[in-house]
């Protein structure tokens, strides 16, 4: 009677610790589950960062001398330049002046005013290189592509007129097609913050039961060993030992 107790007992602590190991296997299942769309998204944000790390370096590399030369535009800005500024003013979300036209009885959006006092900032550089772009609404991007599709706007057109602000306009560029990447991937990344959340669900279940089966592997222990040494008396008592 006494050995078939200690076979149940046997039975209870192999049956608890392959309960843990199967808990185990669901964490680690959910947290590989985890590790593969973040590899996923970002393995697509590794194809827009080099230009985008390009296009902001340059930023690094713009001197006093090439700020005095953009302050010399600003008296007769060419016409490209001034769209550019005006793009650059749309994508930074500032609003521009409305002048009254008597002619036509309507507001005309000016945003070459607004584009001159900004610029001539001293942190202009430094907010513009620090700008997030994913807080930028699509109708802005949507914008924005507009003008940057525009052959008359090509980068090496602006770049004969100024040097300075095709570096700008390079940067609009690549933060609008780390815009659209970025946005690609959301759906991805709400499918790893869920798996995430069910790893961790999983991990704090897991400890609990951890401690749960410690237990019960704790109380087959000591039912084990007690059967086995009322086994053994019981034989060493017996006469027919």
């Amino acid at each position: 009677f006494f050995f078939f107790q200690a076979e149940d007992g046997i039975r209870d602590l192999v049956r608890s610790r392959g309960l843990g190991d199967v808990y185990k296997r669901q964490v680690n299942d959910k947290a590989q589950k985890a590790d593969t769309i973040k590899a996923e998204c970002q393995a697509e944000l590794d194809k827009v960062m080099p230009e985008l790390n390009r296009a902001k370096k340059a930023l690094d590399n713009i001197t006093p001398k090439d700020m005095t030369d953009i302050k010399a535009l600003m008296n007769k800005p060419p016409k490209l330049i001034q769209k550019v500024m005006k793009v650059l003013m749309i994508f930074l979300r500032h609003e521009p002046e409305k002048k009254f036209i008597v002619e036509t009885g309507k507001n005309k959006l000016d945003y070459w005013p607004v584009a001159k006092e900004k610029l001539l900032k001293p942190d202009f550089m430094k907010d513009f290189k620090a700008y997030d772009v994913r807080t930028t609404p699509e109708k802005v991007i949507n914008t924005v592509k507009e003008y940057l599709a525009r052959p008359n706007m090509d980068s090496k057109l602006i770049e004969k007129a100024s040097g300075v602000v095709k570096i700008l306009w390079d940067n609009i560029g690549s933060m609008v097609k780390f815009y659209e990447v970025d946005k690609s991937i959301e759906p991805k990344r709400k499918k790893l913050a869920e798996a995430q959340a069910e790893a961790n669900k999983l991990n704090a279940e897991l400890s609990i039961k951890r401690a749960a089966l410690a237990e019960v592997q704790r109380l087959s222990l000591i039912h084990i060993c007690r059967c086995r040494r009322i086994e053994r008396c019981r034989s060493r008592w017996s006469p027919y030992h």
